[in-house]
């Protein structure tokens, strides 16, 4: 290709794996063509290969996606080369690419499978976590009632200490309550990406009060508790370059 983006030569390979002829392609851009304004992310490939241009040393292997005539998305790992002419002229660009498109699908599953394999992590995670809140909170309502019965007998000398230990209770269910939240989201099915949101903010919620109960056992008590098969190359670039591939 030249410096424009131009198509000045391509190989039977190239032809057939992005289904034009040559002649259908021979002086048309590379933009719009083989390559996509943009890939399915967004991502400006029409200034991915101005910059290729403008630095072919910082885009000697480079993988991109690209698109095939019937509108089939592809991706292709590219080497690219630039040429020269006699004066030491950067006039032109050869491209040599190898399908990709196995490989990447199988990351993407790959990707997919360790997802999914992390939400069923944390699922178990959470039942289990919550079938000990639902214990723990049992626990708590009897201590709770039971200093609530002692504070109305209790004397005064005693009765600070009975109200640090009534507090510390109180946030300890508090610090439950948000486990069983927690929980709630994720055996109702939500979605991974809002329960990691969710849960952030209720683990943070969790953590401040467990961090005030822990400050409140030490006011009251003084201590402290316890890849891809290659089918062949793509070849585009200048027609210079074509004894150099026979």
């Amino acid at each position: 290709m030249d410096r424009q983006g131009n198509f000045l030569f391509l190989n039977e390979f190239a032809s057939s794996f992005f289904g034009y002829t040559k002649e259908e392609l021979l002086g048309r851009n590379v933009v719009g063509t083989i390559l996509p304004f943009q890939d399915s992310t967004g991502r400006d490939l029409s200034e991915m290969w101005l910059d290729i241009v403008n630095n072919p040393d910082e885009y000697v292997a480079n993988e991109n996606e690209n698109i095939r005539r019937n509108g089939e998305r592809v991706w292709v790992v590219w080497t690219n080369k630039a040429l020269f002419d006699r004066n030491g002229v950067f006039t032109e660009i050869l491209c040599v690419g190898n399908d990709i498109t196995e490989r990447k699908q199988a990351e993407k599953e790959m990707n997919e499978l360790q997802r999914l394999q992390q939400v069923q992590k944390i699922e178990t995670v959470m039942q289990l976590a919550g079938g000990v809140a639902h214990d723990f909170n049992n626990l708590l309502t009897a201590i709770i009632g039971n200093l609530t019965l002692i504070k109305m007998n209790a004397s005064d000398t005693i009765l600070d200490q009975l109200n640090a230990a009534s507090d510390a209770a109180n946030r300890a269910a508090k610090l439950v309550q948000e486990l069983f939240n927690f929980n709630r989201k994720i055996t109702a099915g939500t979605e991974t990406s809002q329960y990691q949101l969710d849960g952030g903010k209720n683990i943070s919620s969790m953590s401040k009060y467990h961090r005030s109960a822990h400050r409140n056992q030490y006011t009251s008590s003084g201590s402290p508790s316890r890849n891809s098969s290659r089918r062949g190359s793509n070849s585009v670039g200048s027609d210079e370059s074509m004894p150099q591939r026979a």
